[in-house]
């Protein structure tokens, strides 16, 4: 143990290994917890089980709980082998059921479950995703028994995780921990001591724990969807469970002094709530059903339109070509041989031509790509940009989607402001508690609500007046010049995952700002061009297309990212030349009185002014021609349906 432990090359040591003193005491404190009883019902004859806690189970949860702080962050081995002995699942669960009226115990297993959920740790991460080359000489025996170790040890905390995961969709469960929070909840913030608040946030943990546990090696496509299944599960029960009701009251009272502690905590919540989730899906499945679609999803895919679920919302969109011509290229590449997925051709129905589609017989073949020049895109998944997947309408899915389609309906009418609000403030201020995916995450949040609220109003047909709502809290000037400067923070550092992240909420921040300056209330049309004339007016436009335009080279980026650069080049085009139209009447009585103008109809007269065909012209260039090339040439047709922009 002394040689391991003073090894330089291992970053842990022992991997999994407990004290046998601490093991003794694990051993005793879950054996004394309790223990199911069998009973039999005198009237029907039938057996059932439950569970009856020891007498005194409070001072053996709190001796267990001070054996999990005592564990090892990155190993955790206590707190797999509570996961061997199912502790979790044979013991602790029945105790919340069961004393589900005692808070003292509840807020103790509260702390253990908190514990136990936590997500693993970078470094544990890394050992998972660790490859171990054991025919390498540079590595010793010792070294490549220690990397199989902790890998092992880090696969095993992911699997518990997820079980763990798995268990908290019992009937009732996270109802317990709900209740924990009500009396908290019930007081005035004034009222709140530190316990309440400590009470509130360490359950935001639980629940922020348990949605972000997902397979840190996703090796097979059963697991994702299993991963993916789960998680749809969770989301319905969050809803049954009125665990979504606690959150929009939270959300509704960010601003006071004592709740904005929260925001962050919330944020992360929010970031992994809506991880896999469709926004455009979830905004039309009032009228889904199982295994089909809704009215408008039907009726858009006898037009060749769009399918339900289309990434950005939009049915004529490229985004949403882009996902039917991969569905249509999958449909196509599923029929052949029984091993075709393995290796072998695509047959073409109209053609005498085959298409070699086997990586495998490619690299057998020594074909290697030299270098990211000579293909025009990176690997691109369906929903790349925020870690979106293709999802059939089974009854979990459907159930999940229109929980969190309520959700948003009542995140979006009552608590969106305060929220990002409230976030906007840290980022402002350049908050010490921000950490450094945390604008990320904000974006993603914005992108998610906005194409949400994009899609609503096209399927209730809803007047411009009321297309923007509490989503004109992230449509001011600071939220645009924190996008524009994170585009180029990105490109300048060349973090294209984040570039593109970043490019799809810029797309649905313009598109927002059209609906604004489309609006019927003044107030909305004054406040798109303010925002207009700062993003393109001035000496120094915080417009950022151009640039974009010229950082883009090909091989470094996905199809689905040049998608979303295509709309928001087209979306800002649409934009200057509908405003310019609309003003220019207006403007042209000015003559003979711009000194006396207002802010206001300076802004008119700029917006009238500005020279569109100048900036068609600055957007084509050689670099744009082959950008757009690169794209188009994926599709099947390129029609008005298709580009309508």
């Amino acid at each position: 143990m002394a040689t391991v432990l003073q090894r330089p090359s291992t970053q842990f040591s022992n991997p999994g290994r407990i004290e046998s003193n601490m093991m003794n005491e694990l051993l005793l404190v879950v054996s004394v917890l309790g223990s199911h009883v069998s009973e039999e019902d005198t009237s029907t004859g039938v057996v059932s089980e439950r569970f009856v806690p020891v007498a005194d189970c409070l001072n053996w949860l709190q001796d267990l709980q001070r054996a999990l702080r005592s564990d090892k962050d990155d190993l955790r081995p206590i707190a797999n082998q509570l996961g061997t002995w199912k502790v979790v699942e044979e013991k602790l669960i029945p105790i919340a059921l069961v004393k589900r009226d005692d808070p003292d115990t509840v807020l103790t297993l509260a702390k253990l479950f908190v514990i136990l959920t936590k997500p693993m740790t970078k470094a544990a991460k890394q050992a998972a995703l660790l490859n171990i080359d054991v025919k390498s000489k540079k590595n010793s025996d010792d070294t490549i028994s220690d990397q199989v170790s902790l890998k092992d040890n880090a696969l095993l905390q992911s699997k518990y995780l997820m079980e763990y995961k798995r268990l908290f969709l019992k009937e009732g469960l996270l109802e317990v921990f709900v209740d924990l929070m009500q009396a908290p909840l019930a007081k005035k913030e004034q009222r709140r001591d530190e316990r309440d608040n400590s009470t509130i946030e360490l359950v935001l943990h639980l629940f922020r724990n348990i949605l972000c546990a997902e397979p840190v090696v996703k090796s097979s496509v059963s697991l994702v969807n299993e991963d993916i299944r789960v998680h749809h599960q969770l989301i319905a029960v969050f809803q049954k469970e009125l665990v979504f009701d606690i959150m929009v009251f939270l959300g509704e009272g960010i601003a006071h002094k004592k709740n904005e502690r929260w925001n962050l905590l919330i944020m992360e919540i929010l970031n992994h709530l809506i991880r896999n989730q469709d926004p455009a899906t979830t905004a039309r499945s009032e009228g889904m059903v199982v295994g089909g679609s809704s009215k408008r999803g039907n009726d858009e895919n006898k037009k060749g339109s769009v399918a339900l679920g289309g990434g950005s919302g939009s049915g004529s969109s490229l985004s949403a070509a882009l996902k039917r011509e991969k569905a249509k290229f999958a449909s196509t590449a599923g029929q052949g041989a029984r091993h075709s997925r393995f290796g072998g051709t695509l047959k073409l129905k109209d053609a005498s031509k085959v298409l070699m589609a086997s990586s495998a017989s490619n690299k057998a073949q020594g074909a290697r790509r030299k270098n990211k020049q000579t293909a025009a895109f990176t690997a691109d998944a369906t929903g790349e940009k925020f870690g979106f997947l293709g999802n059939s309408l089974t009854p979990v899915a459907v159930e999940s989607y229109k929980a969190l389609n309520a959700f948003s309906r009542a995140f979006v009418e009552k608590c969106y402001g305060p929220v990002m609000k409230s976030l906007k403030d840290e980022f402002r201020r350049d908050s010490n508690r921000l950490e450094a995916n945390d604008k990320i995450i904000f974006f993603k949040i914005i992108w998610f609500f906005s194409v949400w609220q994009r899609t609503q109003l096209e399927e209730c047909n809803a007047a411009a007046a009321d297309g923007v709502g509490q989503l004109m809290f992230t449509l001011d000037l600071f939220s645009f010049n924190l996008v524009t400067g994170a585009c180029d923070k990105y490109i300048a550092e060349k973090m294209p995952t984040y570039l593109a992240q970043t490019v799809a909420v810029y797309k649905e921040m313009v598109k927002l700002l059209s609906v604004m300056n489309n609006s019927a209330d003044e107030s909305h049309q004054i406040m798109s061009l303010g925002l207009q004339n700062q993003l393109f007016f001035v000496n120094e436009p915080r417009d950022k297309v151009f640039k974009l335009i010229s950082a883009w080279k090909s091989g470094t980026q996905s199809k689905q990212y040049l998608c979303d650069l295509v709309e928001l080049i087209h979306e800002t085009i649409k934009l200057q030349d509908l405003s310019s139209r609309k003003w220019r009447k207006e403007v042209d009585s000015f003559t003979g009185k711009r000194k006396e103008l207002t802010v206001t109809d300076q802004y008119k007269a700029s917006c009238a002014e500005f020279d569109v065909d100048r900036y068609v012209g600055k957007t084509v260039s050689g670099g744009a021609l082959k950008m757009y090339t690169h794209l188009l040439r994926e599709y099947a047709a390129n029609n008005v349906q298709t580009n309508h922009h």
